[in-house]
């Protein structure tokens, strides 16, 4: 046991160690401390409790609201016939009604066939037969929607509801961009290098090709304000080059690289150093603009006299009317998933409203039209809202006409095989056995056709009552027989025609008006001026009838 000379100097030493201990919040030496001094001296120990650790902060948790997944993945809505879709490898697999999309896929459409794709709800294409495209750009997400389609050959039909913002939706050839903000419009590549431009409907702005190129290059410098500004005037001067409205078309000749050209991508390369160089000093930036904004005025005051603006033709203005065949789905379902396909990151797929409908048509010369719309084909499938109402008709000569009326249940594949009945073959005629007092047999009557044509070429005919056929029958009848034809079809006033066929051929035309409605139109200050198509019609206030169904755009 140690003295109480030693204590003392163990009270000094670990009463200093002991306030440097607490000091420092070590519980282990405060008990350390207890146990020298019960060691020394009879007295109680002094307790030395050290503090209790500060408690750790509590985060409170960040909600985190994660931006919906862009739809990066178009719909086959309708087909006739046979495509294919490639994406990402040599093979072309079959493409499937239901089937997606997705960007960067090329699609290929066979003779006699045509494919609908719709991308989300904003627009819808029709793929000619013999075309080919690429979907070079899809995203579609809240307050921005965009699409780019390549067209490699052929045709495409465009049906794009009015765009606003920042969204985009351009048709591009090997030569030329046509730029839409709401419109019908088709777009056609030939074998001979041009490129055709008709506008059924709105508003299409055609530049050459390297301009959009240059809009794309902007997309990457959204944080340049000064130079997103320059990039977007120069394209804007371009856009404004040749405006296309209703019912106009322009063809644009394969172009001959010359100055003008050169000019142009000298401009696209001027931004693309820019993008790719965003370390530049400021000085040096500010001259790379001012190098980007001389080259802009340059090529825009050298740009040649744009491809003169004409009135659609007679093939072209066909070729847009079938877009109005082209329907949007307000709820498309969500694609099917693809075997072939590559894994993509998930989109929230939208409420499925619609469902699938398959028809097959027997004999193969059959001609089919689905609610008055003739298909092209014996074989088709489409996308239909749950609930549709569908007729189906066929026609065929040898057959009886072919009317069912198909109710779309729940979400799947419903689907109709339909097998023509052949009318009955004529009985042949028998020759009596020749007898000594039986005079000669009469004769049998001649028989005359009879063909009668509508317009348009999808009306329903009726012979006496009885479906015959829709835009075309022909028949054999006997001189003096009266027949009564009844052609409809819905937005069009009925028409009839009674003809008494003679002994001659005889050919009946059938010409439906479209049905009329009045329109007015009050503009606000009273002296604006009103356009409709892009044409003033009035100043004030507008009235004038116009056929029901037709989209009509005022400004």
């Amino acid at each position: 046991m140690r003295n109480d000379g030693q204590c003392k100097k163990l009270d000094q030493k670990w009463g200093i160690v002991m306030v440097r201990r607490i000091i420092g919040t070590r519980v282990a030496f405060g008990v350390a401390i207890v146990l020298a001094f019960a060691a020394c001296t009879p007295e109680p120990p002094v307790e030395v409790v050290a503090p209790a650790p500060e408690p750790a902060p509590v985060e409170t948790p960040v909600a985190v609201v994660a931006e919906p997944a862009a739809l990066t993945d178009g719909l086959v809505t309708f087909l006739v016939g046979d495509a294919f879709h490639q994406n990402g490898t040599p093979e072309w697999y079959p493409l499937d009604i239901g089937d997606p999309v997705p960007a960067q896929s090329t699609v290929r459409v066979d003779d006699n066939s045509y494919v609908d794709i719709q991308f989300g709800t904003f627009a819808a294409i029709r793929l000619e037969p013999r075309t080919t495209v690429t979907i070079s750009q899809l995203s579609i997400k809240p307050g921005e929607r965009r699409a780019t389609i390549e067209l490699v050959a052929g045709t495409v039909l465009n049906n794009v509801e009015q765009l606003t913002g920042t969204d985009r939706y351009r048709v591009r050839t090997a030569s030329t961009v046509a730029g839409v903000r709401g419109t019908a419009f088709g777009v056609t590549a030939t074998e001979d290098g041009r490129t055709v431009v008709g506008v059924r409907t709105g508003r299409v702005s055609v530049a050459p090709r390297v301009v959009s190129e240059i809009e794309d290059l902007a997309d990457d410098i959204a944080d340049d304000d000064e130079l997103v500004g320059l990039v977007e005037s120069i394209v804007r001067s371009f856009d404004e080059g040749v405006i296309l409205i209703d019912e106009q078309q322009v063809v644009v000749e394969e172009p001959v690289a010359g100055e003008h050209e050169q000019q142009v991508a000298a401009v696209a390369e001027a931004v693309r150093t820019l993008v790719l160089e965003p370390a530049q000093l400021p000085e040096q930036r500010q001259a790379a603009r001012e190098d980007v904004r001389r080259l802009g005025e340059q090529a825009i005051a050298a740009r040649p006299t744009p491809a003169p603006i004409e009135s659609v033709t007679q093939e072209v203005r066909e070729q847009l009317q079938r877009i109005e065949d082209l329907r949007v789905l307000p709820d498309p379902p969500a694609p099917r998933a693809r075997p072939d396909a590559p894994a993509r990151e998930a989109h929230e797929a939208p409420v499925v409203e619609s469902a699938r409908l398959s028809v097959r048509v027997q004999p193969d010369t059959a001609t089919v039209y689905a609610d008055a719309v003739a298909i092209g084909g014996v074989r088709f499938s489409g996308v239909y809202p749950i609930g549709a109402v569908v007729t189906i008709e066929a026609y065929a000569e040898g057959f009886e006409p072919f009317i069912e009326e198909v109710t779309i249940g729940e979400p799947g594949l419903t689907e109709l095989q339909v097998a023509m009945v052949a009318l009955p073959e004529p009985e042949p005629v028998v020759e009596p056995v020749a007898a000594a007092a039986v005079p000669d047999a009469e004769p049998e009557p001649a028989r005359y056709r009879v063909n009668v044509r509508t317009t348009p070429a999808n009306a329903g005919i009726l012979l006496d009552g009885r479906p015959v056929g829709r835009g075309s029958f022909a028949g054999e009848y006997e001189a003096g027989t009266r027949l009564s034809f009844d052609a409809s079809l819905a937005g069009y006033e009925p028409a009839q025609r009674v003809v008494t066929v003679e002994e001659r051929p005889v050919d009946v035309s059938i010409v439906l008006s479209r049905v009329q409605r009045a329109i007015t139109v009050n503009a606000t200050p009273a002296g604006a001026e009103i356009l409709l198509g892009g044409r003033r019609v009035g100043t004030g206030t507008y009235t004038g009838s116009h056929a029901v169904g037709d989209s009509l755009r005022f400004e």
